[in-house]
């Protein structure tokens, strides 16, 4: 029974591994039949893509050999089609006449093609037919459409529109297409006629098609009659002095029988007889070098280059997006809906077409290549950039030419190129060129609109930006006043100072929100910075119980100075609790919740003074003016407070060395004389420029001319207007309350109380607390108001004195002892 047993296990085991033996081949046999299946699929794919793909090949061929047929078909007919013409009549029956024996390489059927194209089509314009195909298949294969719709005009209006123009030297020029039309008008509008108007409509449309002006056209056929004119009178004046100089050598053998020398300096031309090209200087009698001659005579074969950067041009053309930006996260007494000004209030001043010409260009760069010639100076190369109002022309000098000989010439170019305002800059900084700026014939302006509309300034990602004109190079020069920190700026009068000033005014009304920034305006004319008196509930910043929004009294210009170096100390002491170093740090932590305003914290705008005629303040109040403005200068950069002045006598006793050393970004619109120039920035430079907002602006060592970008009266005012009526704040920012050097803060006159100065006190006596947060949350003002109210509480002895981030100690337990202390005379 057991041997039985453990046969039929193993009997069992044995059938076990049989049946697994065919499972596992039926899997194998399933994963063939499954790899079989995908190649197939895979074999089939192949094949349609290889279908696919021949069906392309073979249909851009066609497209190829179809156009390169053709083509060869339309040259051979000029060569055979007269022959074959009696058979070419029938049309395509042609063909299949076994009697039409053509000599054409393309047979029967390229002599039928080419008839029907050209004698029966368009002409000689039929030529444009293979340029189509040829079009089509290039677009295919660079798989762009657009490369072929972009070139219809080219091919297929020309196909239609020079046929009608060609009829009128013969039918078959023409075609049929140009004798049908021809036909049809001429009983109706005559040969005559017919001519002219064929021809305006091709001449119109190659114009439009190759962009050719009707101007540049006629001034280039101008140009080229005058230098024709002077090519005749020059070469008459050569002739002449040649005849003078063959006397004179005549006389010289027949009296000395010696060498040929010219004893006399010709007053314009001496040239060498056999050589034809001058060997005496006109100016000193010497003989000039071989180089030298060969550049003043084919002065124009020096390499001449022109770089006309585009400006915004193309920017004006398209309707700009108007200002946006994102407001982020602020208080909710910050919040306002305030939207930023269009761009259409301001205007446009540029003036088509008031370019330099290439004449203009030219005739300078000859003028001088022939004052330095003169002085045996060499050039290899001059480039000329072209700005809005002067074109820089950079030299490129032959080795071992001395840069001080052509910074010396300086008054001779200017002589030679009759103008004003040549400037020598030997040689420009990080290239190896020396530069000579020559200004315009044609001055163009540039508006304020183009420059806040490009690109540059849209993208600029600096805090404060201010744009302020165009280069030399045209492009648009936007800085950062918190990098500068403070900007100084100088001129004389009438040279663009004042439209400067609101030019970076209103580059920054068009970038920053109301809480980001506040101006503080002083005005001793009284008239320059009135029309921003329409900001007072925006943009403005003043003193306490200050009914002008703009600062003209001197008196009250001192308490303003004062005032602002009290709000710097007060800013370093919270940016000293915040632990941070300036304002950007310290307004995101405000931002994002780190900083508790129940401790007297708040969001800190930038704060931009703003002082016109620096002079006339100087001239008046002297050192009271002079020692706050050189502290704010010195140390409010990081606490956000930034200066800008302005002043017409740029002398040593208006700007001093405290104030200079603190403006290391300075302004310069034209002066008198050397001596301002460097006083404003320490070379010379500024007393050579045009006038009319031209102006060099340094920063550092670094020194650049730039067009002043133009803003006028009526633009402010519309930009004013706007503002004013955009939500504001309830009053201005106010500053704290001035105290002065040399009084004492206890003395507080009644009048000049805070007339919620009872409110105030009677809150602080009844929580026993002195606290700014607190006057904040129950009269429902903002921190500098209540911390201007403390102040005056502080100096009626009502509370102690501050004690770092404590509340103050309240110096009295009744409200009574407060009607004592307001009734008493001190």
């Amino acid at each position: 029974m057991a041997e039985q047993k453990k046969n039929k296990i193993v009997e069992n085991k044995k059938t076990t591994k049989k049946t697994i033996k065919k499972s596992s081949e039926g899997k194998t046999t399933k994963k063939e039949t499954n790899k079989s299946i995908n190649k197939k699929s895979t074999n089939e794919d192949k094949s349609s893509i290889n279908i696919g793909n021949i069906i392309y090949w073979f249909f851009i061929s066609l497209i190829l050999l179809s156009a390169i047929y053709i083509f060869l078909s339309i040259i051979f007919y000029f060569f055979y089609g007269t022959a074959d013409e009696p058979f070419l009549v029938n049309g395509f029956s042609a063909v299949n006449n076994e009697s039409f024996n053509t000599a054409n390489p393309l047979g029967r059927l390229g002599a039928c093609l080419g008839y029907l194209l050209v004698k029966q089509g368009f002409g000689i314009t039929a030529i444009l037919i293979p340029v189509w195909l040829f079009l089509l298949f290039y677009s295919i294969i660079k798989k762009n459409v657009s490369i072929f719709l972009k070139y219809q005009v080219y091919t297929l209006v020309p196909l239609i529109l020079v046929p009608l123009f060609l009829t009128l030297f013969g039918d078959v020029a023409g075609g049929l297409w140009g004798a049908t039309v021809k036909n049809l008008l001429t009983p109706y509008i005559g040969k005559t006629f017919f001519a002219i108007l064929v021809i305006i409509i091709n001449v119109v449309f190659f114009f439009w098609l190759f962009k050719v002006s009707y101007k540049e056209l006629f001034s280039n056929f101008k140009s080229l009659v005058k230098n024709k004119s002077q090519k005749t009178q020059l070469s008459r004046d050569k002739n002449l002095n040649k005849e003078i100089l063959l006397d004179k050598v005549d006389t010289n053998i027949e009296e000395n029988k010696q060498n040929i020398i010219i004893d006399e300096p010709q007053p314009h031309y001496a040239w060498d007889i056999e050589n034809d090209k001058e060997i005496i200087n006109k100016e000193n009698n010497t003989p000039i070098n071989d180089e030298v001659l060969q550049d003043n005579k084919a002065k124009n074969d020096i390499e001449f280059t022109i770089e006309t950067i585009e400006d915004t041009k193309n920017e004006i053309e398209t309707p700009n997006a108007e200002p946006t930006k994102q407001q982020e996260f602020v208080p909710e007494i910050y919040n306002l809906d305030y939207q930023l000004p269009p761009y259409d209030l301001l205007k446009y001043y540029e003036i088509p077409n008031n370019r330099v010409t290439k004449e203009e260009l030219e005739a300078n760069k000859n003028k001088i290549v022939e004052t330095l010639a003169q002085y045996q100076i060499q050039i290899s190369k001059i480039n000329a950039t072209v700005g809005p109002t002067v074109t820089l022309y950079e030299i490129v000098p032959a080795p071992g030419v001395r840069i001080s000989k052509i910074r010396n010439l300086e008054d001779d170019i200017a002589l030679s190129l009759a103008a004003y305002g040549i400037r020598i800059i030997a040689p420009i900084p990080g290239k190896g060129t020396i530069g000579i700026e020559v200004p315009n014939s044609n001055k163009e302006t540039v508006s304020i609109r183009t420059v806040l509309e490009s690109e540059k300034f849209k993208n600029f990602q600096g805090e404060l930006p201010i744009v302020i004109g165009k280069t030399i190079s045209n492009d648009v020069y936007v800085a950062d006043l918190t990098k500068m920190p403070h900007l100084l700026i100088a001129g004389a009068t009438g040279q663009g100072k004042s439209v400067g000033i609101n030019t970076i005014i209103a580059s920054l009304l068009y970038k920053k929100l109301p809480h980001e920034i506040k101006f503080i305006f002083i005005d001793p004319k009284k008239v320059e910075l009135s029309p921003y008196a329409k900001l007072e509930n925006h943009y403005l910043a003043k003193i306490p119980n200050e009914t002008e929004p703009i600062v003209t009294d001197v008196d009250k210009v001192v308490k303003t100075l004062y005032s602002l170096t009290m709000l710097m100390d007060t800013r370093y002491d919270f940016l000293k609790q915040a632990g941070v170093k300036n304002i950007v740090e310290y307004n995101k932590k405000y931002l994002a919740g780190m900083l508790d305003p129940e401790e007297g914290h708040e969001f800190m705008p930038y704060i931009v003074l703003v002082i016109d005629e620096f002079a006339d303040l100087i001239m008046t109040a002297g050192k009271e003016v002079e020692l706050p403005v050189a502290r704010i200068a010195q140390l409010a950069r990081a606490v956000g407070i930034h200066v800008i002045i302005a002043t017409q006598r740029p002398s040593v006793d208006v700007i001093t060395g405290k104030i200079k050393a603190n403006f290391p970004a300075r302004i310069a619109f034209r002066v008198s004389s050397k001596v301002d120039s460097r006083t404003i920035l320490d070379v010379n430079g500024a007393e050579q420029l045009i006038g009319r907002g031209d102006m060099l602006f340094a920063v550092g060592s670094e020194l650049t001319r730039i067009q002043c970008a133009f803003i006028d009266t009526p633009e402010i005012d519309a930009l004013m207007e706007y503002i004013s009526q955009q939500p504001g704040f309830p009053e201005a920012y106010i500053l704290p309350e001035p105290i002065m050097e040399g009084t004492n803060p206890q003395i507080v006159e009644i009048q000049a109380l805070d007339p919620l100065i009872m409110d105030a006190a009677a809150i602080i006596i009844s929580a026993q607390q002195g606290s700014i947060s607190l006057l904040q949350r129950k009269l429902q003002i903002g921190h500098n108001r209540a911390g201007r109210l403390m102040d005056q509480l502080e100096a009626l002895n009502i509370v102690g004195p501050q004690i770092g981030s404590k509340p103050r100690d309240v110096l009295i337990s009744d409200i009574s002892q407060l009607e004592q202390i307001l009734n008493s005379p001190n």
